[in-house]
């Protein structure tokens, strides 16, 4: 979990999706409802920067290829 969000934090959202891989074939009904839950909402929080953090690239590529556009 910490490795996927360290990989989060760095952009590296290819390394993120292949952790996401492992953890979703891990099986995880052995633990407690309330253990699974706090891991879920840990999840779902990291799921939302990725896409928060993606977003934001894809703004700022957006913003320079116009800004080129109208330099040329």
């Amino acid at each position: 979990m910490s490795e996927m969000a360290l990989a989060v934090e760095n952009d590296d959202f290819k390394r993120a999706a292949e952790l996401a891989k492992e953890l979703a074939e891990c099986d995880f009904s052995s633990l407690p409802e309330d253990e699974r839950k706090k891991l879920l909402d840990a999840v779902s929080d990291l799921i939302k920067k990725a896409k928060d953090k993606e977003i934001k690239i894809a703004e700022t590529i957006s913003k320079k290829v116009k800004a080129r556009k109208f330099v040329q």
